[in-house]
């Protein structure tokens, strides 16, 4: 019997901002396992310029987190994965803010960070492994 592996995700609107960004990253995911969770985090000031994502998110089983602080958000469901989640592979696509809760999510879990622009090198030290998209 082939056990999936569980893969949850979090994205941060600014940096997953087109629908093929957010298509891509589940395919990705997919690709490694059963998603078990996903979420997009976006400001309530974003969420205007966001319709085409968010439909797209939605449409792909992505719930969409609308706060006017979404990093804290974000990092507490990352936090939350890690430790007490049936994940087990968090994909993330974050800003560097988040790298105390990046750290810690490592610790309990695989820890995949994806991005279509250079990895920055403190985010390479703190997760398992740091994915460059292609742009298509």
């Amino acid at each position: 019997m082939i056990f999936l592996k569980r893969v949850a995700v979090f994205l941060e609107y600014s940096l997953v901002n087109t629908p093929e960004k957010v298509s891509q990253i589940i395919n990705y995911a997919k690709q490694l396992g059963k998603l078990t969770k996903a979420r997009i985090y976006l400001s309530d000031k974003e969420l205007v310029q966001a319709k085409s994502v968010v439909e797209i998110a939605e449409r792909l089983g992505i719930e969409p987190i609308v706060m006017p602080v979404r990093d804290v958000m974000m990092a507490l469901d990352i936090l939350e994965e890690a430790l007490q989640g049936k994940a087990d592979k968090i994909i993330i696509s974050c800003s560097t803010k988040l790298i105390p809760a990046l750290a810690e999510a490592k610790a309990n879990k695989e820890v995949i960070y994806v991005t279509w622009e250079d990895i920055p090198v403190e985010i390479k030290n703190v997760v398992d492994n740091a994915v460059k998209m292609s742009q298509r």
